[in-house]
């Protein structure tokens, strides 16, 4: 796509979309009742941000894996299979290793580092990170995106007829996005009677993802691909409005924060509740995605220096904030100050550093072929 075409809200949009992975993490180490593994956890703690960490958590990473479809068959048409599969091997398959066996293990560590617990890196390292504390931190997003990425370009080798160039359709009927979050709601509702709403797994140690939630990313994934097929957002092509559904998802939103405060896993206990909260889930994160893809269409489709800053080091400081925010937020532990001002501090500062680290890195060809 020549810059005349660029779809800039895509670019601020993905640059949005890190900050508040970051405004998502600062948060879960203040909030009430948070996950007994999270990394850092401070003592003083509110009940206002386990209400962010509840309405975030539900279409980051979405709206993440639709940019990410959604440019997928362009780069592909760009390149051809051979190039376009070379290039998303340096830029996602090698930052992932790193991740996983460099990046994440003192990541991991944090969890008992943070609770003085007297075991040392290496004995860390080499027993329970392969263990019980396996995980991938942040960097499961990438593993997965890979994955979503080989199986997606597969199937257009064998169906080349799928990667056509970009039409012109009427503007989708109510059908459209209510099978869509129908679709996405009863996946949901199907794992979530075999498996905890929050849990994770690592099925041969290669991808670590929630078996609630990984049905509904790749159909976001799968939307993305769609939306680009279909020529969403591109001269004559079909553009949402920001203001229904913006009103959409703040109605679904606050209905799920409510059920989810009133009701949280261990209170779900009827097919209805569970069913309940699928649709409410769904109805939320499709609604709220497509809200912000409209107002960002509308309002921050431009560049500019500081914002194509933020676009050109949006991959990388997503790939080192979790150092910085559990580096402040574990500095400000024993630190007597109000949660809000620490919530501030260690969000502001991890945001600074992770883009300044992602530039200095950039600086170097090299990184920039990757980030």
């Amino acid at each position: 796509m020549d810059s005349s075409n660029r779809l800039y809200f895509m670019d601020n949009l993905r640059s949005l979309t890190i900050i508040l992975v970051v405004a998502l993490h600062t948060s879960l180490c203040y909030m009430a009742f948070a996950p007994e593994w999270w990394y850092v956890l401070d003592p003083e703690r509110s009940l206002f941000f386990t209400a962010v960490v509840l309405v975030l958590d539900v279409f980051i990473m979405p709206v993440m894996f639709y940019i990410s479809g959604y440019f997928l068959f362009a780069s592909l048409r760009k390149h051809g299979t051979g190039r376009f599969l070379k290039g998303k091997s340096m830029r996602i398959a090698l930052p992932w290793v790193v991740g996983v066996l460099v990046l994440a293990p003192p990541l991991a560590y944090m969890i008992y580092f943070s609770r003085q617990i007297p075991v040392s890196y290496l004995d860390f390292f080499t027993h329970d990170f392969w263990g019980k504390a396996y995980q991938q931190a942040h960097y499961w997003f990438i593993g997965v995106l890979m994955g979503f990425v080989l199986v997606t370009t597969a199937l257009a080798s064998a169906f080349p007829s799928l990667v056509k160039k970009p039409g012109q359709q009427k503007a989708p009927g109510p059908l459209f996005h209510v099978g869509f979050v129908a679709l996405a709601s009863l996946l949901f509702l199907g794992v979530s009677l075999a498996f905890p709403l929050d849990s994770w797994i690592h099925p041969g140690y290669v991808f670590v993802f929630q078996p609630v939630r990984i049905g509904g990313l790749f159909l976001f994934f799968l939307l993305g691909i769609y939306c680009e097929q279909s020529g969403w957002f591109t001269p004559g092509g079909y553009e949402p409005k920001a203001l229904p559904w913006g009103v959409l998802a703040l109605i679904s939103g606050a209905l799920y924060l409510y059920m989810k405060l009133i009701f949280p896993e261990p209170k779900l206990t009827t097919l209805l509740l569970k069913a309940t909260n699928a649709a409410l889930f769904n109805t939320f994160c499709y609604t709220c995605i497509i809200w912000l893809l409209a107002l960002c269409k509308t309002c921050f489709n431009q560049t500019g220096p500081l914002r194509k800053h933020f676009s050109d080091n949006s991959y990388g400081s997503y790939y080192v904030h979790q150092f910085f925010v559990f580096g402040v937020s574990y500095g400000l532990t024993k630190v007597q100050l109000p949660v809000f001002l620490k919530f501030s501090l260690t969000f502001t500062l991890a945001v600074t550093l992770s883009w300044a680290t992602s530039s200095l890195m950039r600086s170097s060809a090299a990184m920039r072929r990757v980030f």
